[in-house]
């Protein structure tokens, strides 16, 4: 099956507005600004990467940016649920305040982890991605629907889609499986943004192999290509000295092991600048959250630690509101209007409010709470 070249994609068939571009290079200087400031004050802004570990709802991932951007203190909301959601009073109550009420996040910097990388579920034995699935039209689609409400963070497993989305982007991640990946590193070192390697946990060869792939990024490279308007081209990069290790954390893990880790993470002078570090905290339950807790309150209060992170990641889940629940934004933006209106129709087709879903809302209101203890933590 033939597909277009990323240029006409990006440029004729689905461009994104001048208000858009606008903001999406805005949210690129605050995330640059970030990692400039970690380096030069005591106290520092921590980015914090949420949502869900890879995209499965198109509308439950809307409802997860607006969250993020009702967080970011960037819009105001109305919710109202339906009758037949038959929400208990209490969980009705907690939803509505979270989607209403500012948290006033000065002492973080909030992006979405948008993944469409992940393979999809399924007896057939054609293996096939999520994007894959639903078609590079539908993806940018809902990448562009989730830019207007909060930076995006992106997969870079893939590596000719994200030359599709790279206008809508403003962090990019590798999986830990392709930490040592040659290829990886090269497309690392010519994005136009900041990019983090994920390392499966704490452990001193783990890290050593992060260690290795920010330094083999951060310097310029040569390679063959194929380029936005198909063709296949040599090309040189200058190199992304803004990447970060993403280290992971496990429930059976103990928290004194990981703040060892970060004792032992000496700053290695063959990296650019001092070794960053954003801790992945996994998807939170009720038997890991207080243990997590500690962890994250120790992080930003111990000095030694504090000087080598940049922020967390935490997995919010799949659900964020109920089926048919009405999120009315308060005040409108004219431009986004005119946007919807150019989507229109693969909007209609993607944001169906008919796809089921369960109704566990524990991992994103133990998100929420957690962001909240990072807040408080942090100032």
């Amino acid at each position: 099956m033939a597909v277009a070249q990323p240029e006409v994609i990006q440029n004729y068939l689905f461009p994104i507005s001048d208000q858009l571009t606008s903001k999406i290079l805005a949210y690129r200087d605050a995330v640059n600004e970030l990692m400039e400031d970690f380096r030069r004050v005591n106290r520092h802004k921590l980015l914090i990467i949420t949502g869900p570990s890879t995209l499965n709802n198109p509308l439950q991932s809307k409802h997860c940016a607006q969250w993020i951007s009702k967080l970011s203190g960037k819009r105001s909301y109305k919710v109202s649920f339906e009758a037949k959601n038959k929400l208990p009073a209490e969980l009705g109550a907690e939803l509505k305040h979270i989607y209403e009420n500012d948290l006033s996040p000065d002492s973080i910097m909030l992006s979405m982890r948008a993944n469409y990388t992940a393979y999809e579920e399924s007896q057939d034995p054609l293996r096939e991605t999520k994007e894959v699935k639903l078609g590079l039209p539908l993806c940018r689609t809902l990448m562009h629907e989730l830019a207007k409400y909060c930076p995006l963070t992106v997969s870079l497993s893939n590596t000719i889609s994200p030359q599709y989305y790279s206008d809508l982007c403003c962090l990019g991640l590798v999986d830990s499986t392709l930490l040592e990946s040659q290829l990886h590193r090269e497309i690392v070192s010519g994005v136009s943004y900041p990019c983090g390697f994920e390392v499966p946990s704490s452990s001193e060869y783990h890290v050593s192999k992060g260690k290795e792939a920010i330094f083999a990024s951060s310097f310029p490279h040569s390679f063959l290509t194929i380029t936005k308007n198909g063709s296949v081209a040599q090309v040189e990069t200058t190199g992304n000295r803004d990447t970060f290790l993403v280290i992971r954390t496990s429930d059976c893990d103990n928290n004194n092991e990981v703040l060892n880790a970060f004792h032992n993470l000496d700053t290695n002078t063959k990296l650019h600048g001092q070794l960053k570090i954003v801790v992945d905290i996994g998807k939170l339950n009720s038997d890991n959250y207080n243990t997590k807790c500690e962890l994250v309150t120790s992080l930003i209060k111990n000095p030694k630690c504090y000087s080598k992170l940049i922020g967390f990641m935490i997995d919010s889940g799949d659900v964020y509101l109920p089926q048919n629940t009405q999120v009315e934004q308060i005040s409108s933006v004219l431009h986004e209007q005119y946007e919807e209106e150019q989507f229109s129709n693969l909007r209609q087709k993607l944001l169906r409010n008919d796809e089921p879903h369960n109704n566990n809302f524990d991992a994103f209101l133990l998100a929420n709470q957690m962001i909240s203890r990072i807040v408080w933590a942090n100032r």
